[in-house]
């Protein structure tokens, strides 16, 4: 159940993305790498470990998002309240 549920909402904002015109490089694969592992009976984890490629796929869209909340972060911080 809650897969499936993670699965919704990662295809919902990869739709949400891509009709705005906003999908970045490490979401589109992102939404690739949940379309190829992530079924309504589970994640393929076995699969998924034995690709090293989507493995470092996976490792560089962590890195993408660290980055990206790193920079939201940043930003809230150093404005000024008023």
């Amino acid at each position: 159940m809650i897969v499936r549920f993670i699965f919704t909402m990662a295809l919902l904002f990869a739709v949400t993305a891509v009709a705005r015109g906003q999908l970045s490089d490490w979401t589109a694969e992102y939404t690739r790498l949940l379309a190829s592992y992530v079924t309504p009976a589970g994640v393929k984890y076995a699969e998924w470990e034995d690709n090293a490629t989507d493995r470092q796929a996976l490792e560089q869209v962590v890195d993408a998002s660290r980055t990206r909340m790193s920079i939201r972060w940043a930003r809230r911080t150093s404005s000024p309240s008023t």
